[in-house]
């Protein structure tokens, strides 16, 4: 049995620029909106996969990002 690691990296789809986090600390639901980019091609929405805690985000709203970078990681 391979075991869960106790958090979600959540990571930006394409290059795109963050307008919007949500706080850390904050109790989210699968389908809650955690992070709102702006991508060449649209508005972005990165949204909580699991049940958890937001343990932190690891970019700052204004700032650029990368396709993959994470973004917000979130406790289960």
């Amino acid at each position: 049995m391979i075991p869960l690691p106790p958090f979600r990296l959540i990571t930006a789809p394409s290059d795109a620029r963050i307008t919007a986090l949500v706080d850390a600390g904050a109790t989210v639901a699968p389908g809650d909106v955690v992070a709102t980019l702006e991508a060449p091609r649209g508005e972005l929405r990165l949204v909580a996969p699991v049940h958890g805690r937001v343990g932190g985000t690891l970019a700052s709203i204004r700032q650029t990002v990368t396709s993959g970078d994470g973004v917000v990681w979130i406790e289960r």
